[in-house]
């Protein structure tokens, strides 16, 4: 009996012991749970640079709640299209009108000449990218300025003239345009394959710049018939409806490839990359065209214009400059007879015809971009087969329209007390 009692307290003095040391482990493992957090294990997928434009999922619309009676919804978000792989931006853009024939891609690297060595040039819709250096774009026609510095882009409208000029050497940029196959510059690097799918109608002309980091891929959107790629930094893989190709540099010139067909471009490289897409996107009806308001009006002679088209003819007299902006010109003989000078420019190619007092000084073909020189006398009669690419310009200097009709027209110059005198 004795025995048995002793044996029976030994055994619980052993079972109070064990049920000391476990409740001492489960003490430290729970002090260790309350000041150690484990570290998750890491995706390598989820780990991504902050500073890189990152692709954003619109997030998914949720089961109203109803709480203490009101509603709360949550709905998709727009998407910002920078935020999406490659982060496009449409760094330059303007309509273009396309007569529906053949069109080729070209694109030009203009060395930018200083100011002193600069004129102007009228030339088709083009987009020019700065390359190196910095240049000074000025519409000639409206005296208007732009300052480009590498990256930047420019849209070039059909028509009027503009001076491309640098303060310093160094200057450079890449010049794309759609022209007609026979009118290829000589100076072009890239001429693309023959484009027939363009129909006749006026386009938003663009150029998208795309930046790849290494691993990115980026759908383009579709084109109206006329895309083409161009790296401007780097290497880019094309994926031209399944027909894979990689484009480069060659030298500092661009390598180029048209799409017709749905395109990705990718960066399978270690290094960014820089990629143009130069496209023809959605088309602009004509309801909201106008004429353009010139803010000189022919003050050198007074003007009357004829325009005759095939179901109607109008006439239209030109007004004079407001007196109280505009200084009178003097130099004109009290009484008269007054005499005033005209020179012709060409936007296009124009047919003129012009006869100065009853004898003919001009006729024949203008080129595009030329003058036809100074003509003098008090009564100037001009035909033209454009009447919005034909500009005039007075002993003055001041640079006007007699009319905005896109075909033939004839107009009538009058030489007035208030004309601008032909130089002595």
């Amino acid at each position: 009996m004795t025995r048995t009692l002793e044996r029976w307290r030994l055994l619980m003095s052993l079972g109070i012991a064990l049920m000391l040391v476990v409740g001492a482990l489960q003490s430290h493992v729970a002090a260790q749970s309350t000041d150690v957090t484990p570290e998750p294990t890491k995706d390598p997928a989820a780990l991504v640079d902050p500073t890189l434009p990152q692709e954003t999922t619109p997030e998914a619309e949720t089961t109203p709640e109803t709480t203490t009676g009101t509603t709360q919804t949550s709905s998709a978000q727009r998407v910002d299209v920078a935020t999406t792989p490659g982060a496009p931006a449409t760094i330059a853009h303007g309509l273009a009108y396309y007569d529906g024939d053949d069109l080729v891609w070209q694109v030009q690297d203009v060395k930018v000449p200083v100011i002193s060595s600069a004129s102007g040039k009228v030339s088709a819709p083009s987009i020019v990218v700065q390359r190196e250096g910095q240049s000074i774009v000025r519409n000639d026609t409206t005296g208007k300025r732009a300052l480009l510095n590498p990256g930047d882009a420019f849209f070039i409208t059909a028509e009027d003239s503009y001076t491309i000029m640098a303060e310093d050497d160094g200057s450079t940029i890449w010049k794309f345009s759609l022209v007609d196959p026979d009118d290829v510059a000589s100076d072009a690097f890239y001429e693309s394959p023959l484009l027939t799918a363009v129909r006749e109608n006026t386009y938003d002309l663009q150029v998208i710049r795309y930046v790849l980091q290494p691993g990115d891929t980026a759908d383009l959107p579709s084109n109206n018939g006329a895309g083409m790629v161009m790296p401007g930094a780097g290497e880019v893989q094309v994926d031209h409806g399944g027909q894979l190709s990689i484009l480069g540099l060659d030298g500092s010139h661009g390598q180029g490839q048209v799409l017709r067909q749905p395109t990705s471009i990718s960066n399978t490289g270690s290094e960014p990359t820089v990629v143009f897409y130069l496209m023809i996107g959605e088309t602009v009806s004509d309801d909201s065209y106008a004429a353009p308001q010139r803010t000189s009006t022919g003050s050198s002679t007074s003007s009357e214009s004829t325009t005759s088209g095939s179901t109607n003819t109008n006439t239209t007299t030109g007004e004079a400059p407001d007196s109280s902006q505009t200084t009178q010109p003097g130099g004109q003989p009290q009484g008269g007879p007054y005499t005033a000078q005209i020179n012709i420019y060409g936007h296009t190619e124009l047919w003129l015809s012009v006869s100065v007092d009853g004898v003919v000084w001009f006729e024949g073909t203008l080129p595009q971009g030329s003058w036809t020189g100074p003509l003098i006398g008090t009564n100037f009669e001009v035909y033209t087969t454009s009447g919005v690419n034909t500009m005039f310009e007075n002993a003055c200097g001041e640079q006007f329209y007699m009319g905005s009709e896109s075909g033939e027209a004839w107009y009538v110059l009058t030489a007035t007390a208030n004309s601008c005198p032909p130089p002595r």
